[in-house]
């Protein structure tokens, strides 16, 4: 219950108009995980994971803080 998250489809200039969240989180590269905590940003997974998957890499950031 206290996981929450929003899915943002850009087009292919890596934009999203109606709310402008690409440029503002400066992405770059599809796919791009920002992960918050109390609406601090805390990490970020860009375009591939680091360990065998995005699971295992957004596990990985939420228990080593």
């Amino acid at each position: 219950p206290n996981i929450s998250y929003k899915i943002i489809g850009l087009n292919r200039d890596k934009e999203d108009p109606q709310t402008q969240r690409a440029m503002k989180n400066d992405i770059q590269r599809v796919p791009t995980f920002l992960i918050y905590e109390n609406g601090k940003e805390i990490g970020r997974l860009i375009e591939y994971p680091v360990l065998d998957n995005f699971v295992l890499d957004i596990l990985d950031l939420l228990t080593s803080k």
